[in-house]
Parts: structure tokens; C-alpha cells; sequence
């Protein structure tokens, strides 16, 4: 490709160097497009992207604002066919940048470029630029589509726990120079397991599909919006004058949720437990603005549902044990980690058996079982005792319809 030593050349040579070193695609475009400028005397080039089905300019050398006020009737053009038909009618020469799919990337139009005067070598040559660029563009698509995979929800297309933080410790230092404060919303949606349970995880998904999207349409300018995992969304808000802020959009919030949500033919009623946390300029890390979030969370989901919760220092005083287990017990349905035994029923006299009683008991993957007289009165506080026990009645059923025969049941005497 370009292999003489032609200036054409070394230029094409200095394209394919800052493509293989990944510098930003718009440098090595430009020096796709000062190569194209060699091709004949008298061109210009420009290079289009195509981006949500329309072509915005990328690079461009020697372009006039004649060849400028043309690309913006080129960027409406929408076939293949049309876009030859538009530069034979002004001159120009317009290649389109087809991946190895056959995938439309952008396009290349050289002005004043004359085909039939042009030689078999610039012709040849004139399609490895084409090529260098579709590369630069493949590449830039991709390192765009990893980034956002790194950075975003696959589920909600929200922005991921792991960014979030990295923009909560940014937006916290940006506070220092501004003066202002910096808040945080953390939202639980309460009984989201139940919603799994009864009518599927593919149902629970487009709830939190749908739950993010009426989030995304109440944000604020300015705030930002994450799923931070499992049923848990989290805002931030920059630049508040009021520590109060928080606290009063989270109860606005919350009266949101009293729309229903349509998932298939279910009209679902959904409620909400509210967190919030403010810091002042320089007051906190943006692990302890979160840590402080979190236990609001956790007071309000303890208190009843539905409930919004500003944070105190009060809420930190808890015992570290007892935070942990709150925070595990959260999540130990959604991460199945209950377990039904049965226990048998026995006529004295008769020796048969009348009935059995089902028995929950809680495996934690490192903590190992969990006496029930730890856990159901902490569930009972934090306002989750009654979807576990929807839980068991829904798990003891389902047991009982897939056939499992009690004979062969794993009993637990008491």
C-alpha cells in the first residue's frame, strides 16, 4: 500500500503509524484526506462519519465554502446510488468507506477530481485511502463501543455503579472551587424480587428498563442518573445551594411512582425507598458521601416502604455487624440464598404422616447459615419480612406442583 517513496506516500505511511498507535481518529483522517489532495492537482477532500443515519464532516484540507455548503446537502443524502448521482453532478468524486460487512462507515468526496483523466496507479491508490480511513473509523467505533460498555448499564443503557463513582469524586472537587454543595440520591425499589418471582426475570428486567426511564425524563439539568446494581438506581446532584435540595426532590420522586407501569398486560403498582446525602465543599470523600447515602437507605427501607430518609449521624452508629447483615440480607433473595426444609407431621397414635412444616433457613456463600432468630427480626425492621414470606409460601407451592416427593425431602428436625 503506497509503497513508493513518493511524498504521497510517506504522508499514506504516516496515516497507517497513527492508526496502529490509536491516536484520535480525526488526525489520522486528516492525513488520509492531505493524501487524497495528491491524487490530482487542484482537490479538495473531505471525509464524512456517519453517525444515527447522517454524515458529519470529520476532516477536511483546502475545502471552500462552496465545497462546505455542497457536504451539507450530502449529509441529508441517504443511498448509495444517490450519493454517486450527487458527485458526478458537482464534480466531485464520492467514495463510500464499506467495512469488510459491507456496513456503511462515512464516505470520502474529493473535489474537482477528474476520474477519466486519472491514472490506474492514483485509482489504486485512491482505494487503499479509502481503506486506511474505513480502518481509523472501525477503530474509533470500536474503542467507542468498549467504552461505553465499560462505562454503562447493559440493561438500562444508564451509566454503571463504577463510572458513577468516578464522577462523584470529580463533581466533589469541582465543589471545592465553586463553593456549593454536592447531593446524592440512592433509590431501592422495594419487593422488586416479588416482581421476579411472579411474573419472570425477562418482566422484572422491562420494569427496571421502564423504571429508569421515567428517572431519566424527571432528572433535572445537570443531574446524572446510574443503576448501581440489582433493584438500586443513584442520582447526583451538583451545584446546590440548599442542603435541603436532595430531601425534597426525593420526595417528588416518590409521588412519580404512583404512576402504574404497564409490563405486558400487568398494570404494577411499584414503590420506593429513598436515601439521600449531602456533602459541602470539601467535607467528604465520595466513598463516605455514598457510605452516608446507603445508610439512609437502609434507615428508610427499615422503617416502612416507600419511606424518604435524609442521612444523620445517628445512622451511623449503628453496629458494623448489624449493617452487614442488613445489607446482605437485602439481597439474599435476589441471590437465592434461602433454602425451604421440611419438617414431618406425625400422628402420635397412628404413626402416620399428617402434614409437614416448611422451615426457612438462610446459606450465606461465606458467612454459612444464619440462625433464623438473627435474621427475621432485622427483616422484620427493615420492612422485608413480608416479601420473604411471600417467598416461602410462593417457593413451598412451587416445590409441591414440580412433584418433589417429601419421602426423598431434606428434613430438619427441631
Amino acid at each position: 500500500m503506497l509503497t513508493s517513496t513518493s511524498p504521497l506516500a510517506e504522508t499514506g505511511s504516516a496515516a497507517l503509524s497513527m492508526l496502529a498507535q490509536g491516536l484520535p481518529v480525526h488526525r489520522t483522517l486528516e492525513a488520509v484526506a492531505t493524501v487524497a489532495v495528491q491524487l490530482q492537482h487542484n482537490t479538495r477532500c473531505a471525509i464524512l462519519l456517519l453517525k444515527d443515519d447522517r454524515f458529519t464532516l470529520a476532516a477536511g484540507v483546502d475545502l471552500r465554502l462552496s465545497d462546505r455548503a455542497l457536504l451539507e446537502q450530502i449529509s441529508e443524502v441517504s443511498s448509495l446510488s444517490e450519493l454517486g448521482s450527487f458527485g458526478h453532478a458537482h464534480c466531485a468524486e464520492v467514495k463510500p468507506l464499506l467495512t469488510q460487512a459491507a456496513e456503511l462507515v462515512g464516505i470520502i468526496v474529493i473535489f474537482d477530481f477528474v476520474s477519466a483523466n486519472a491514472c490506474g496507479q492514483a485509482i489504486r491508490q485512491l482505494n487503499e485511502i479509502c481503506l486506511i480511513a474505513t480502518l481509523a473509523i472501525e477503530q474509533k467505533n470500536l474503542v467507542e463501543e468498549l467504552s461505553y460498555l465499560v462505562h454503562h448499564d447493559p440493561l438500562t443503557h444508564l451509566w454503571n455503579r463504577a463510572w458513577m463513582e468516578e464522577v462523584i469524586a470529580r463533581t466533589l472537587e469541582a465543589a471545592c472551587e465553586t463553593g456549593r454543595s454536592t447531593g446524592l440520591i440512592l433509590i431501592g425499589i422495594d419487593a422488586f424480587r416479588l416482581f421476579n418471582e411472579l411474573l419472570g426475570r425477562e418482566a422484572g428486567d422491562q420494569l427496571l428498563r421502564l423504571i429508569a426511564q421515567r428517572l431519566t425524563e424527571t432528572l433535572e439539568p445537570g443531574f446524572s442518573l446510574a443503576r448501581s446494581g440489582g433493584d438500586e438506581f443513584v442520582i447526583l446532584m451538583p451545584n446546590l445551594h440548599s442542603p435541603a435540595r436532595p430531601g425534597a426532590f426525593a420526595s417528588q420522586l416518590r409521588s412519580w411512582f404512583d404512576k402504574p407501569f404497564m409490563v405486558g398486560d400487568h398494570e404494577l403498582i411499584v414503590r420506593a425507598s429513598f436515601g439521600t446525602a449531602t456533602a459541602g465543599p470539601g467535607e467528604y470523600l465520595a466513598s463516605e458521601l455514598q457510605n452516608q447515602a446507603d445508610a439512609a437507605l437502609l434507615f428508610a427501607k427499615r422503617c416502612t416502604r416507600g419511606r424518604v430518609s435524609s442521612f444523620s449521624p445517628d445512622m451511623a452508629k449503628a453496629p458494623p455487624e448489624r449493617l452487614v447483615l442488613e445489607r446482605h440480607l437485602r439481597f439474599a433473595l435476589q441471590k437465592r440464598e434461602f433454602e425451604l426444609y421440611y419438617q414431618p407431621q406425625v400422628h402420635l397414635s397412628a404413626g402416620n404422616l399428617v402434614g409437614v412444616e416448611a422451615l426457612l433457613r438462610w446459606k450465606h456463600p461465606s458467612l454459612g447459615f444464619i440462625s433464623p432468630a438473627s435474621f427475621i427480626p432485622v427483616a422484620e425492621e427493615i420492612g422485608i419480612i413480608e416479601e420473604i414470606g411471600e417467598w416461602v409460601l410462593y417457593e413451598a407451592i412451587r416445590q409441591l406442583e414440580a412433584g418433589i416427593e417429601l419421602a426423598s425431602a431434606t428434613y430438619a428436625w427441631v
